[in-house]
């Protein structure tokens, strides 16, 4: 007969079988409720087809800073957008 430690334990583990078979099923049917994206490889992710980036780590708190708030418009790829909104003086019903 199993003791209690050992019937959590193999609890545990048939609702990790479980809950993995379900994930399992879902995932091949494409019903996870999220959007398709490329398949990633395990532990690597997507990590490899990123073809062309460049990353730089900064270790320094007041160095990122000064690059992400004084010098965004200067190392940010985004284009400016600018804005045009016009008010009319006179209310809307």
């Amino acid at each position: 007969m199993l003791d209690i430690p050992q019937l959590n334990a193999l609890a545990v583990v048939l609702f990790i079988a479980l809950a993995l078979c379900i994930y399992a099923r879902r995932a091949a049917n494409g019903d996870l409720g999220i959007p398709p994206g490329p398949l990633g490889m395990p532990i690597l992710g997507n990590l490899l087809e990123v073809p062309g980036k460049r990353l730089i780590l900064i270790g320094d708190i007041r160095l990122a800073k000064e690059l992400l708030e004084r010098h965004a418009n200067k190392h940010s790829s985004r284009p400016v957008v600018h804005y045009i909104v016009s008010y009319s003086s006179t209310p809307s019903i």
